[in-house]
């Protein structure tokens, strides 16, 4: 198995992972946002998915695009 079959095959279970994991993650950031009187709760809830996102795109950014000189 070549390099980028194991990188493609560990972006799918990371995706994959992440996508089952979601939804529990967003109800825990809405319960927090519901409990809390905190007034950085509803920013949390909102910024926290978008970074993560972010973060994960980056990632497949850094592992996939070709690096200077190769």
């Amino acid at each position: 198995m070549g390099r980028g079959r194991r990188l493609g095959l560990r972006a799918t279970v990371l995706v994959i992972v992440l996508a089952a994991l979601m939804p529990t993650f967003l109800d825990a950031l809405s319960d927090y946002d519901n409990a809390s009187s905190d007034p950085i709760a509803p920013i949390l809830e909102t910024i926290v998915p978008i970074l993560l996102s972010v973060g994960v795109l980056l990632l497949f950014v850094y592992v996939f695009l070709p690096k200077r000189g190769d």
